[in-house]
């Protein structure tokens, strides 16, 4: 009995092992799939870091939960960037191979049993261009149970918001109702979460769908007409959809743009008002926001500011892990934008995304977009404009960046 109970276990051992290796060899066989060693490392980092953040979680509480969430995300995006630049040449082969291979679904299929051991995929977004991603229910699944309900909630919306590709080749991938019912989504989630510290992010992303929603794309407008003297008028899938969003959601604020719109889609300016009517009735006023307790510790800063930012308390940078920190706080460092420092010592913050704007004033050199002006800024007698200028980036919430 010992003998036959011996082979049946060397058997299954066998037959284990031999599938275990048939699932190796598969994912090596398809020649197409050309991960490099340095991206399988950077696939395990970010394994690793799933799983040390998992840990990190079980002792946390729920706002410092919030953060972590923050700072896993952005490290996150630093470790996608890294896999993206490590399979370049890949992924620009799947729809420009130079021997004319493309990928065929078995070949996506393949790529993507292997990352989505990893939590990640390849994501088509359009133009014949493949980036890789992490799964969209990612952070929702690993945070919904740690972080508050704010943050459960977004993540939660988020997740399903990027379930399928939103835009490509100038037009919308999905349809005006879908955009509505987003748009409803998340004006539901700010009235339940006035308070969110997610308020700035969230406006944005809402009035990026407003504005897709009232305006539409390139390939996917709203407007017809209006050349070769054919008059202009609403599309009109576009205009069944208003008129159920205004039926259906009649104290929705976003029925406002619907009726501006309807009222003033002949005007030749009709771009711009709809963008300036978000922009003066939707949009934060980031001044509020981010004349924090942060500004006066940006200001504060002394000789030695490679290594003490703020004179505050003993404020240390660590450009390794990107964060500074004393004894009680630790923060991210965020590059976020620029900053000009006039003669006048009026200072203009530059954020990269126009989406946060409060006041439209595109650069013709760089397209920046000023978006705080505050005019009490007083600098140490012994540090120059040019020197602050170079340090301080900007502010988003408690979190202050640095060049």
């Amino acid at each position: 009995m010992k003998k036959i109970g011996l082979i049946i276990l060397l058997t299954f051992s066998f037959l284990l092992l031999t599938n275990c290796n048939k699932g190796k060899n598969e994912e090596v066989k398809n020649e197409k799939i050309k991960f490099s060693k340095e991206s399988y490392s950077l696939f395990e980092k970010f394994a690793t870091d799933k799983k040390e953040t998992m840990e990190k979680l079980k002792s946390l509480n729920k706002e410092e939960a919030n953060n972590l969430y923050e700072e896993y995300q952005a490290q996150n995006n630093n470790t996608l960037y890294d896999i993206e630049d490590a399979l370049a040449g890949f992924l620009d082969s799947i729809y420009n191979d130079t021997n004319g291979e493309n990928f065929t679904d078995k070949d996506w299929s393949d790529a993507n049993k292997i990352l989505n051991k990893y939590d990640l995929e390849l994501w088509d977004i359009g133009e014949g261009m493949v980036t890789i991603r992490e799964l969209p229910h990612l952070y929702y699944d690993m945070f919904k149970d740690y972080v508050t309900d704010d943050y459960k909630e977004y993540l939660k919306i988020w997740a399903k918001d990027s379930e399928e590709l939103y835009q490509a080749d100038a037009g919308l991938l999905v349809s005006f109702e879908e955009i509505g019912e987003r748009i409803v989504t998340w004006e539901s989630f700010l009235n339940q979460y006035p308070d969110t510290k997610l308020n700035i992010k969230v406006t944005a992303l809402l009035n990026s769908y407003r504005e897709d929603y009232i305006l539409g794309m390139e390939n996917t407008p709203t407007l017809d007409g209006g050349y070769d003297n054919i008059p202009i008028t609403v599309d009109e899938v576009a205009k069944k959809e208003y008129d159920r969003f205004m039926k259906k959601y009649p104290n929705s604020p976003t029925v406002e743009l619907i009726k501006y719109f309807l009222e003033n889609y002949q005007n030749n300016n009709i771009y711009d008002l709809i963008r300036n009517k978000i922009l003066n009735e939707f949009e934060l006023d980031l001044t509020k926001e981010a004349l924090s307790e942060n500004l006066g510790r940006v200001l504060a800063i002394q000789d030695n500011f490679n290594e003490k930012i703020f004179t505050s308390a003993d404020w240390t940078v660590n450009l390794d892990d990107n964060t500074f920190s004393n004894a009680k706080e630790k923060y991210p460092i965020e590059f976020i934008g620029t900053a000009i420092l006039k003669e006048n010592g009026e200072t203009i913050w530059i954020w990269e995304d126009s989406s946060l704007a409060t006041e439209i004033q595109a650069t013709a050199g760089n397209n920046a977009i000023p978006i705080l002006t505050y005019n009490s800024f007083e600098l140490p007698k012994n540090m120059s404009a040019n020197a602050f200028v170079s340090l301080a980036c900007g502010i988003l919430h408690d979190k202050i960046a640095f060049s």
